[in-house]
């Protein structure tokens, strides 16, 4: 530091406190002779270093990876750390749950009812067939559990969660089967249930198809205004 003075008024002096333009405020100064020709006297440089992270099995989102001493460095200072943080990417069939994975499988109706097979794109890239037996009805909401072939447990990776799937069902297109065959069909099917309502006191409507996204959109910019 460097010490000026300034007189602001009749026996009244003003002092100032300015850094040394030479040293910086370090106290020393380098003779140009003996600077290091890389950093000039600056007694750091800048240079670029390549650190390899090793992603752990079943590391989870927002976990630290620390790399110590590998911050900024300056004379007389202890270097901080570098720490990285992870972030899951969002998967296209995936949900992480911990160790356990959710996804949504959709089905035929005809599988939903009568039994087949289908595979899953596991994360690493290998397929798992799944099987539905005869008889074993699927419904629309209904879940599964497989077991054990979840995530990786960190430290564990032995270990593994449970893969759990839901059930959407894709129904046929409207007129898709003949009539005479839809009353086949329905020969073959559980009996529905008859409709309750009073005779004297009923009125008969249609219905129309409606989308509800559209209605849901409508409704949220009327309640903004």
């Amino acid at each position: 530091m460097t010490m000026q003075y300034r007189q602001v008024g009749p026996g009244m002096v003003q002092q100032i406190q300015q850094m040394c333009g030479d040293c910086k405020g370090a106290g020393e100064t380098i003779p140009a002779k003996d600077r290091c020709k890389k950093c000039k006297g600056e007694k750091t440089v800048t240079e670029s270093k390549q650190l390899d992270v090793f992603i752990e099995p079943g590391m989870e989102n927002g976990q630290r990876i620390t790399f110590a001493g590998e911050g900024d460095q300056a004379p007389d200072v202890t270097p901080g750390d570098v720490i990285i943080e992870l972030e899951e990417k969002p998967h296209d069939t995936f949900k992480r749950k911990g160790g356990d994975l959710v996804m949504t499988q959709t089905l035929p109706l005809v599988t939903a009812l009568c039994g087949g097979e289908f595979a899953i794109k596991h994360l690493d890239g290998h397929d798992l067939l799944v099987r539905i037996a005869p008889g074993e009805v699927i419904r629309p909401g209904d879940f599964r559990i497989i077991y054990n072939k979840g995530m990786p447990y960190y430290k564990r990776s032995i270990d593994k969660g449970n893969l759990i799937i839901s059930f959407d069902i894709e129904m046929p297109p409207a007129n898709w089967l003949a009539d005479d065959k839809l009353k086949q069909l329905a020969a073959l099917l559980p009996p529905a249930k008859k409709a309750n309502y009073n005779e004297d006191d009923v009125d008969e409507v249609n219905m129309q198809a409606f989308n509800i996204d559209n209605y849901q959109h409508s409704n949220s910019r009327g309640s903004g205004a």
